[in-house]
């Protein structure tokens, strides 16, 4: 009964929310400033999938539970949401977000969500996981697991029952050798100037690294945490799986093949040369095929990651 009532009062929660919701199937007619929700917003990291099509996020977009679950997410009152209008543009397939009148709060906060939501859909993110995101409403500082608090601290779209951890450990930097190298690039006034900072410890360095995975739909993704010798989150690193290797129909077929295909590169001479990783997945993939499965290498699913 408890749980029936709790149901109860979400469906009625989001039913009354929905009404106030400003999605319209025409361009309105009076409007101050608008943005396109589609067009420019393209990730350069996408995929094309089963399930992301610009058509299938273009629906989502102009549906009424989206919008109100942004808008709860957002902050935004019914008061704040009639200030804007999200409906279809006059290009073709895009969506626009419209301002009808002041102030810019609703404008504002509503195009950066839209964005971070066609964005993710576009990376390979269903709208399930989408959805889990938009009410996940777990705060960081609840987390018996402190680093799972630092990684949902800085990926607050996260939904924190999907997280899984998979590992955790340390890595040690010589005194003396070099850690790293990291160059950033500024343009400062139309000139491009590039600095390079070389990590070379006079003790021996410490960090601490902790690795999470979330499987959504046919992609997994992990985030491996990496901290300073003193303890703060130094960055993450992001990476897309193919998630068939985490599913115990396929582990054992994909583990096996890729002793198989590691001992084929050995054996001719070509395993472990510069750029062979890309030769392996190649092989891998091909082994892989054969057996009736089809597998996407981490090339694939990280277009923006050089590997080597």
């Amino acid at each position: 009964m408890e749980i029936g009532i709790k149901l109860f009062a979400i469906i009625f929660g989001l039913l009354r929310f929905s009404c106030s919701a400003q999605v319209s199937s025409a361009e309105p007619a009076h409007w101050m400033s608008a943005t396109p929700v589609l067009s420019g917003l393209t990730s350069l990291s996408g995929l094309n999938l089963s399930h992301n099509s610009s058509q299938q996020i273009r629906i989502e977009l102009l549906d009424t539970n989206t919008v109100h679950l942004i808008a709860k997410r957002a902050g935004l009152t019914a008061t704040d949401l009639a200030t804007i209008e999200l409906g279809p543009s006059p290009a073709v397939g895009d969506v626009t977000l419209y301002q009808l009148r002041k102030p810019d709060k609703a404008f504002n906060a509503m195009a950066e969500y839209l964005m971070v939501y066609v964005q993710a859909r576009e990376e390979g993110h269903t709208r399930e996981f989408m959805m889990a995101a938009l009410t996940n409403s777990t705060s960081p500082l609840a987390f018996t697991d402190l680093d799972l608090g630092v990684l949902a601290l800085n990926r607050p779209l996260l939904p924190v029952s999907w997280i899984k951890k998979i590992d955790s450990g340390t890595r040690t930097n010589k005194a003396g050798q070099i850690a790293g190298i990291r160059t950033t690039m500024q343009s400062i006034n139309g000139r491009v100037t590039t600095s390079t900072v070389t990590n070379q410890p006079a003790e021996d360095q410490v960090w601490r690294w902790a690795s999470y995975k979330i499987t959504d739909g046919e992609i997994q993704w992990i985030y491996r945490l990496n901290f300073t010798p003193g303890g703060r989150l130094d960055y993450i690193e992001e990476e897309r799986r193919d998630a068939k290797e985490d599913e115990p129909r396929y582990e054992k077929t994909i583990k096996d093949a890729k002793a198989e295909t590691e001992a084929e590169m050995k054996k001719n001479g070509t395993y472990g040369r510069l750029g062979s990783v890309h030769t392996f997945w190649h092989l891998l993939k091909q082994r892989l095929k054969a057996k009736g499965i089809d597998w996407r290498s981490p090339a694939e699913l990280n277009p923006n990651t050089r590997y080597d």
